[in-house]
């Protein structure tokens, strides 16, 4: 989808993949919803944005892909602002409040272990 929205400027391919793809899998996934709302946010539909970043966060819990949702939910902090909705903008803003705190104590634990332990830590945060 990357290649054909962003390399090759041809989003309606890039969405028709994301159809394909969904009729291979069944419903849906959480990646699959993240590339389909870059599509999406860069056409500046930014109500199927903010549906796909929501079923996005209801799909996953916090300790999971934590750095492409912060990403995901600043594009629908935009969008939320575009068509003027608080609520929706608050509800983001939040969310990526509690990833982040999520994702500190993660990385914390992950430090203090591998210090305790004087071992390489096993944590990769840049999931």
């Amino acid at each position: 989808m990357v290649i054909f929205d962003e390399y090759l400027n041809k989003p309606e391919k890039a969405l028709k993949e994301a159809v394909e793809i969904r009729k291979v899998i069944g419903e849906s996934h959480p990646l699959l919803d993240l590339a389909e709302s870059i599509v999406w946010f860069r056409l500046d539909d930014y109500i199927k944005t903010i549906e796909l970043i929501e079923n996005i966060e209801k799909s996953l819990p916090l300790n999971i892909l934590t750095f492409r949702r912060l990403f995901s939910l600043r594009r629908g902090l935009i969008c939320a602002e575009k068509i003027s909705d608080p609520e929706m903008v608050k509800k983001f803003a939040t969310k990526g409040y509690e990833l982040s705190i999520a994702d500190i104590q993660k990385c914390l634990n992950c430090l203090i272990s591998g210090l305790l332990t004087r071992r390489k830590s096993e944590c990769n945060i840049f999931y």
